[in-house]
Order: C-alpha cells, then structure tokens, then sequence
C-alpha cells in the first residue's frame, strides 16, 4: 500500500524483476484509470497487489478486491497516506494481516 499512484508504479517496477523467478504475480491498482483491468486482473488471484488506498477501498466496496486472505500488508510512506483509508481496509477484513 503506497499513497500515490507514482509510488505504486515505481514499486510494481521492481516486483516484475522477482515475479517470474519468485513464480509469484503481481499488480498495480491506483485511481486515474478504468477499474475494469484492475477487477479482471485481481481475478487471477496475484500474490502481491501494490495498490493506493483509495482504489483498493472502492474495488473493495465493489466486491472485486477481497483482503480476507491478505497475510501481509506492508504501508509505505505511512505518514502521507490517510489514516481513514487504512482503517477502512482493516476493518472490512475478518482477519487481521501483519503490518509490517
């Protein structure tokens, strides 16, 4: 979770360097865009989602983005990033993941 779509792109830049080898995928979800990709690409059940929390709380609220298997979710920038998105995203989860 990154507060800007810039960090998000920047972060996802570097997991596609260890996705192929770690047999892991990854995806970037921000605001800006259609959210059509984003739905379709969370359908294919990545393991890592770089994502604004904006973007992720709507595809959330929309039923496309389900947290309740995230085992960790790691905030950058956590100073600049709104205390009520974060919350919101804790607090639809059944399960607490660590925050690391």
């Amino acid at each position: 979770m990154a507060p800007t779509r810039e960090l998000v792109q920047q972060i996802e830049v570097e997991c596609v360097k260890f996705d192929a080898a770690a047999g892991a995928g990854s995806v970037c979800i921000f605001g800006g865009v259609p959210k059509g990709p984003q739905e379709a690409a969370l359908k294919k059940k990545p393991q890592i989602v770089i994502a604004t929390p904006g973007r992720m709380v709507d595809l959330m609220d929309g039923g496309a983005a389900v947290i309740s298997a995230v085992r960790y979710l790691v905030l950058d920038e956590v100073r600049t990033t709104p205390a009520h998105s974060c919350g919101s995203l804790t607090s639809t989860s059944t399960t607490t993941p660590t925050l690391v």
